[in-house]
Formats: structure tokens, C-alpha cells, sequence
């Protein structure tokens, strides 16, 4: 049974690409039905298997159209598959770091005055005494518009989705940058140097800066483990205390 559905999901998927990838509108239910061999039942369940990540929008009366999904999606779908395949964060951030590193890289004099002015003023309002969520949507946006002007689609695709997978577990360290005034400072001049290399064209230059940014993230999250670590110490000695 599972390798039947394995089998009308792959023979989907080839549908999909293949009629897919001009017009980016699929064949009619009944058209999808023949080809698959599959009751209109069985396939309205793939199809929505395919909505729920994104990948598919079905409009009343027009149809069933191809569309690129937004990474929340996709992210929490990474989510759930990190968990259950025992992946940790830290090795998710590592393909992340990666990842990153080359956007930076091939951005490298490809931003327009619009998106390095706004690229600018990201980096402002996370030098700036704001809320952590504040904070947190400004290196969110600024990453995203790195990825976005690398001019590759699978990086932008998969840091995207990288980046929302890991946002739960990014939390506790936007909350402590936020809380922290020498670590608000330090990763918002980390965001500037990157932007800075990137706009002066500097390739090599922009890929050892958004690895440094990386390094200062590791930095951070010791501080956050011994800090924490240090309040779970004297929690102890309280109770044992009293």
C-alpha cells in the first residue's frame, strides 16, 4: 500500500513538472485522474498533501496552479523531520552557515540603492534599544534580502527554509541579544560588515564576514549555556539552602 502511494506521488510529481514548468497551471482533476490511474478522492488527497506545503494553489472555477512556497511551510515541515530523525540545531546551523556564507559571496555588487538602503536601516534598528521581536525581524529580513540578492533560488529556497525551521530554537538568543547591550552591539556591527563587503564588491571578503557572523552566534550561545548553567547552580543551592 505505501509503495502505491510512494509510486502516484512520484508519477505526480513528473506530471506536475512536466506540464507545470511553462504555464504553471496542471492538467484539469479529470485529466490527472486518467493519467494516474487514481479516483478523483485519492487524488484530491495528494493534491492537498502538496497544498499544505505550499507547493500547490487550487482557485474555484480556474484551477490548479503551481505556486513557490513562502519557507514557513517548508520549515515546519523540516521541523517535525529534525525531530524525528534526532537532527539538533546546531547541526542545522552549521548547513545554514554554509549555506549563507555563498550568498553573501556571489551578492557581492548585486544590490540595488533600494535594498541596500533598506539593508541599511535593518542593521540601524538592530543597534537600536528595541524589543527583541523588533530585533529579531530586522536580522530575519536582512538575511532573507542577502539570500534574495545572491541571484541563486535554490539558496534563497533553502535558506528560507532553514531559517524558519530554526526560529524556535533561535529565540533564547534573540531574547538574550535583546537583553544583552555588548551583544546587541557586536552582532549588529557583524550585520554591518557583511553589507559593507557586499556592497563594495568584495567577494571573499563578504564570505569571511558572514562567517565571523556565525562564529559571534557560537559566542553568544556559550554565554547563554553558562548563563543558564550558572542560574541552575544557584537554584540549587537555594533549595538545598532552605
Amino acid at each position: 500500500m505505501a509503495e502505491a502511494h510512494e509510486e502516484v506521488l512520484t508519477r505526480l510529481r513528473e506530471i506536475v513538472i512536466r506540464s507545470a514548468a511553462d504555464r504553471r497551471q496542471l492538467p484539469t482533476e479529470r485529466e490527472l485522474c486518467r493519467q494516474l490511474g487514481i479516483s478523483r478522492t485519492a487524488l484530491r488527497e495528494h493534491l492537498q498533501a502538496l497544498e499544505v506545503v505550499g507547493l500547490l494553489r487550487r482557485d474555484q472555477g480556474r484551477g490548479t496552479f503551481l505556486q513557490s512556497p513562502d519557507g514557513v511551510a517548508l520549515g515546519n515541515l523540516l521541523d517535525l523531520a529534525m525531530v524525528a530523525d534526532n537532527v539538533q540545531p546546531d547541526d542545522l546551523m552549521y548547513v545554514r552557515r554554509v549555506l549563507e556564507r555563498e550568498a553573501a559571496a556571489l551578492a557581492t555588487g548585486r544590490l540595488s540603492p533600494e535594498i541596500h538602503a533598506r539593508m541599511t536601516g535593518l542593521c540601524a534598528q538592530m543597534r537600536a534599544p528595541l524589543p527583541a521581536p523588533q530585533i529579531a525581524a530586522a536580522d530575519h529580513e536582512f538575511h532573507m534580502l542577502l539570500l534574495q540578492c545572491s541571484g541563486n533560488a535554490a539558496l534563497r529556497l533553502l535558506g528560507a527554509t532553514l531559517s524558519q525551521s530554526l526560529h524556535r530554537s533561535m529565540l533564547t538568543m534573540r531574547e538574550f541579544i535583546a537583553s544583552d547591550r555588548r551583544a546587541q552591539l557586536d552582532m549588529a556591527r557583524a550585520h554591518n560588515r557583511v553589507l559593507e563587503a557586499v556592497v563594495n564588491g568584495d567577494s571573499q571578503r563578504a564570505w569571511k564576514e558572514m562567517d565571523h557572523h556565525f562564529t559571534l552566534n557560537e559566542r553568544i550561545a556559550r554565554r547563554i549555556a553558562q548563563r543558564s548553567k550558572a542560574t541552575a547552580q544557584d537554584g540549587a543551592s537555594a533549595r538545598v539552602t532552605a
